[in-house]
């Protein structure tokens, strides 16, 4: 009897936690001005563009500080990139959508059946819907693993960002929420560089 009262209770805990969480989010994001504030620059420019993608629910991240992550961002249209490099330090980009050119997805995996995903990717595929992309990266999946799976972001000025979101080695599952997520990241990248969205 112990074990399920101490169950209930840490399960009441978490629940209260992220209603808490979700709550302060969401209140954070109405105080949030229309715009950034623009006289900000550098790293504090960069922590309120950050900031304010976090709070947003339509904002798109992935990665992780050693490997890079990043945020596009569902309120402002910045893509933010961040990532941890000597001695622990991070270091930050902010990139206006109208300033990316163009994006390569690749996905490096090993296994029974090798499969590369690159320019071959962009075609048919990117126009379909969500349940395609997913189905052309996943590809041969439950006999391979993935090394790496991100995409390659350049801007106008020739600059290459590298959007991490699995480093392996990783085997993914039916529905898994990392893939959805990328072929989410694609298809926003998609929009992007067609002028969708700007």
């Amino acid at each position: 009897m112990a074990y399920i009262i101490t169950f209930i209770v840490l399960w009441v805990l978490i629940v209260a936690g992220a209603i808490i969480k979700i709550q302060s989010d969401s209140h954070h994001d109405k105080e949030a001005p229309e715009e950034p504030d623009y006289s900000k620059t550098g790293w504090d420019f960069h922590e309120e563009l950050k900031q304010r993608a976090k709070w947003n629910s339509d904002t798109i991240s992935a990665g992780n500080k050693k490997y890079g992550q990043y945020w596009l961002s569902g309120k402002d249209p910045y893509l933010v990139v961040e990532k941890e490099v000597s001695g622990g330090r991070l270091t930050g980009a902010d990139i206006p959508y109208t300033d990316i050119k163009s994006y390569d997805p690749y996905k490096y995996e090993h296994g029974e059946n090798k499969n590369v995903i690159g320019r071959a990717l962009l075609g048919g595929v990117i126009a379909g819907p969500i349940g395609g992309i997913v189905g052309a990266i996943s590809g041969s999946g439950q006999n391979n693993s993935i090394d790496s799976l991100g995409v390659i972001v350049t801007t106008n000025e020739g600059d290459r960002y590298d959007l991490k979101t699995i480093v392996g080695p990783y085997r993914p599952e039916r529905d898994d929420l990392h893939i959805k997520n990328y072929a989410k990241t694609i298809r926003k990248l998609d929009e992007i560089v067609n002028g969708e969205i700007n």
